[in-house]
């Protein structure tokens, strides 16, 4: 038994193990889906983070593409005839690859995973793992490892993990910011060498990856943003809600105008095919537009707020046959709609989609200081497609990160209410209840109400405290109740401004009377020992139940403010006990204990 538990718990903090690495992949290689050849010149990343660009993995002068091929690998044969690792170096023996920070990005490299295959003994035998900043100078990651003694021939063998997490140059790597990895190999015969095997028939048998992090800092000024790919989707929705969503904004959706048609599926993006075939000609758009061709989102702030708009950003996808041209517009009525920006030209049919070129909306004077309950429509027609295969996507989101955003608003949201009040709440501290309250900017604000609200009744002013005038700086207020009633006490905020004008909170709930850690009670022999503690002075029930609920003991007691100690005999045979709190007729608090 403790060794299946041993095991189990190997199992759970293993799969948590797997699981975090698999969602710290931010670059990577397979090569069965589409199943490789092996002897390519050159193979892009399967798949990259959106804030990353990657190059192509490549052979170095001292290796070259071989005329035998390894189908599911990336395979080469030796040129330079070096051993040592000085000599590796000289003569560039070596697989190598890039990753750039895109703008808007910055990132953090943690590992590099990696599987080799031999053809056989006579392969390279020597491995080793340098990076540079510069692509000139090039500083060694790890120790070589030597596979002499188990060469990975066959389907190949993972080898062991490179940890890159301890180099301080490659944190925080900021955006335009280019790292060179290289693995050196050296070879003392004729065999080949190959990165992979990737399993056959899967798409998520990476056989080169890279970990770490990728940080969107764009986002932060996002109001509204959209990503596909953790949940993943199908591609057909009919529309989707905004994945982030300010809070002072109205819920935004992501939806088809009725010239698009939701047939089309596309993993982790939104995905359409048109009912009208157009030609990618910037002077054919008028026919996306005459026949609502178009993917839409809104934007409306809430009473209260206003509405600055600075920036759109999206990621577009197609397949062959999909939408060459995109071409947006806004609205502030819903009717008519003015252009934003020329046409995007979208030449190349792509799988993972392209970051087209930023919208700068800071400048269109209708977008910026938009009132509450106004509508902000935007819409992006698109053309140059036929009306058959050929699909249109906004995507691909990175399917391992929540925050993959390919499609987001960004902007500021003004408050107009004379206080922005962004919390308000309560607690029981001893026989008292502390309100505290905060606000983000205030306009005249000369004082608050702390008022107590009671059924049926008019609200009780329980104090004023005073506000700070003008200020756009977070304040932090707070009142407490001295005199709050048993049971639950219901506060609320009177705001008043300078010229006398009112403004009234939400109402909050707190809780007062007996707490759950005050009360214990356990046997001592035949005595019953009760303690908890009252914030009020009261009258309580006492019970004593056995598990089916039968009665064994019952009493009385009065409750008085502060701590309360009873002891009472009661006979009762070993075993689990409830013991019970009641006051005004509802259980206050109860608790198992047990008669040994």
């Amino acid at each position: 038994m403790k060794n299946y538990v041993r095991v189990l718990i190997l199992a759970v903090l293993l799969g948590g193990f797997i699981r975090n690495a698999a969602y710290s992949q931010i670059v990577g290689w397979q090569f069965s889906t589409p199943e490789s050849v092996g002897n390519e010149a050159s193979a892009p990343a399967s798949y990259a983070n959106d804030g990353l660009t990657v190059t192509d993995l490549t052979r170095g002068a001292g290796w070259m593409a071989p005329s035998t091929t390894l189908p599911r690998g990336f395979v080469s044969s030796r040129v330079g005839t070096a051993t040592d690792t000085t000599g590796m170096v000289a003569q560039d023996m070596y697989f190598g690859f890039n990753v750039t920070v895109k703008s808007g990005y910055k990132a953090s490299l943690s590992n590099i995973i990696y599987k080799l295959r031999l053809s056989s003994a006579a392969g390279a035998k020597l491995y080793f793992w340098k990076y540079s900043l510069d692509g000139t100078h090039f500083n060694k990651i790890n120790d070589p490892v030597d596979v002499s003694a188990n060469p990975p021939t066959g389907e190949g063998a993972v080898q062991p993990t490179v940890n890159l997490s301890g180099i301080p140059a490659l944190q925080d790597l900021p955006a335009g910011t280019t790292v060179y990895l290289r693995l050196y190999a050296g070879n003392s015969g004729t065999g080949t060498t190959a990165i992979g095997r990737s399993a056959a028939g899967t798409s998520a048998d990476f056989s080169l990856s890279v970990g770490g992090s990728v940080e969107n800092l764009s986002t932060s000024a996002s109001l509204l943003a959209w990503q596909f790919g953790n949940p993943s989707t199908a591609g057909n929705e009919v529309s989707i809600a905004a994945s982030l969503n300010n809070s002072n904004l109205e819920t935004a959706t992501l939806s088809r105008g009725d010239g698009l048609n939701n047939t089309a599926t596309y993993s982790r993006a939104f995905s359409a095919i048109a009912k009208f075939a157009s030609t990618n000609d910037f002077a054919d758009t008028a026919i996306a537009v005459a026949n609502d061709m178009y993917f839409t989102f809104s934007a409306t702030a809430k009473t209260g707020y206003n509405i600055s708009l600075s920036k759109l950003n999206y990621k577009v996808r197609r397949s062959a046959g999909g939408s060459q041209v995109w071409y947006w517009k806004y609205s502030v009525d819903g009717t008519h709609f003015v252009k934003l920006a020329e046409p995007y030209l979208l030449p190349e049919d792509n799988t993972y989609g392209i970051y087209a070129p930023s919208i700068d909306l800071s400048s269109v004077n209708a977008l910026q200081d938009v009132v509450a309950g106004t509508t902000v429509y935007f819409r992006v027609y698109v053309s140059g497609s036929n009306n058959s295969t050929g699909s249109t996507n906004i995507g691909v989101s990175d399917q391992y990160a929540s925050n993959s955003y390919v499609l987001s608003l960004d902007g500021t949201v003004e408050s107009t209410l004379p206080v922005n009040l962004t919390s308000f709440t309560g607690k029981s501290n001893g026989s008292n209840i502390l309100l505290n309250w905060q606000t983000a900017s205030e306009k005249n604000n000369a004082y608050f109400e702390v008022l107590r609200i009671r059924e049926g009744q008019e609200p009780l002013v329980l104090g004023i405290v005073q506000g700070k005038g003008t200020t756009n700086e977070p304040q932090s207020y707070s009142f407490t109740d001295v005199n709050p009633v048993n049971g639950t006490n219901y506060y609320q905020l009177r705001q008043v401004d300078d010229n006398g004008n009112a403004e009234l909170s939400g109402i909050i709930p707190v809780k007062s009377g007996l707490t759950q850690p005050a009360f214990n009670a356990f046997f001592n022999g035949d005595v019953l020992n009760i303690s908890f503690t009252s914030e009020k002075t009261a009258a309580s029930d006492f019970l004593l139940t056995d598990l089916s609920g039968r009665i064994i003991y019952r009493k009385l007691i009065r409750l008085n403010s502060g701590q309360n100690v009873v002891q009472v005999p009661v006979s009762a045979q070993n075993g689990i006990y409830v013991a019970t709190l009641v006051n005004q007729g509802n259980p206050v608090i109860s608790k198992k204990i047990m008669k040994l």
